[in-house]
């Protein structure tokens, strides 16, 4: 989201302890502008016209006010949510794109103080106060969606160079190793990895051994043995267990049609 250029004003604002048997629906069109959450405690699921979100404490939303939007909560862990519901001088309705409707928010509880403030200013009738924090909130999120979107494009990076190796160079890729490189755990590695790609690294780099031994089974003149080697393979057994795994038949049944020409 780009940071907010032109002025903006707070219409209503509170912090609701919803009941537990809570459910919200915004009619079309009951309101023009956008609504401000953000969740603070409790379980709850919020559907707009393009998405659907589970949300918990952390997470924040600002929804179009002109589209149909519906909340529901878990009535065991109802929600907390502090609210604003604002416009922009320029326009009730921005033209697109529209900030983000949800993003998880690392530093809750500056966010979720900012906003308290918007709201006792606003029960003060202090208006020009509470669009000022209001304001202040969104230059903050605008920050923190900059800020990952700048950790994102490092890990696309990152994740396309580890990709590329490992088509390269199937038999020298080290996981942990790679993590330490990128100054991170194995763990968090392998989540960046498979939201990137979908697949583990792991599983990718069997899937490009796999690709490679093909190749080498139909083209060259090495021995199962040597392609395993090659590979990064010690043991020859396990090499054929994960190609047949993949593909269905032994690397040396794979070959055979081949020797057959």
């Amino acid at each position: 989201m780009e940071a907010i250029t032109g002025p903006l004003h707070v219409r209503r604002g509170e912090k609701t302890y919803c009941k537990p048997t809570w459910h919200w629906i915004n009619p079309v069109p009951m309101f023009d502008g956008y609504l401000f959450w953000i969740i603070l405690d409790g379980h709850g699921r919020v559907k707009t016209e393009s998405a659907e979100y589970e949300i918990s404490r952390g997470d924040c939303l600002i929804m179009r006010m002109w589209e149909h939007v519906e909340g529901t909560h878990d009535p065991a862990h109802p929600l907390v949510v502090p609210w604003l519901h604002f416009e922009y001088d320029t326009a009730p309705r921005l033209a697109p794109p529209h900030p983000r409707e949800h993003r998880r928010i690392a530093n809750i509880t500056f966010i979720a103080e900012l906003a308290e403030r918007a709201i006792a200013r606003l029960h003060e009738r202090h208006h020009d106060e509470a669009d000022v924090w209001m304001r202040a909130i969104m230059l903050e999120i605008a920050r923190g969606d900059a800020a990952t979107a700048e950790r994102r494009d490092v890990w696309a990076e990152r994740i396309d160079a580890l990709r590329l190796r490992m088509h390269e160079e199937p038999a020298g890729i080290d996981i942990g190793a790679c993590a330490r490189d990128y100054g991170c755990t194995t763990d968090h590695l392998i989540r960046v990895f498979k939201r990137a790609t979908g697949v583990t690294p792991v599983d990718y780099l069997v899937r490009e051994r796999v690709e490679r031994a093909k190749d080498l089974l139909l083209y060259s003149s090495h021995s199962v043995d040597e392609i395993a080697g090659l590979l990064g393979y010690s043991d020859i057994y396990y090499f054929s267990r994960q190609f047949k795994e993949r593909t269905g038949s032994s690397p040396t049944a794979f070959r055979k049609p081949r020797d057959r020409a």
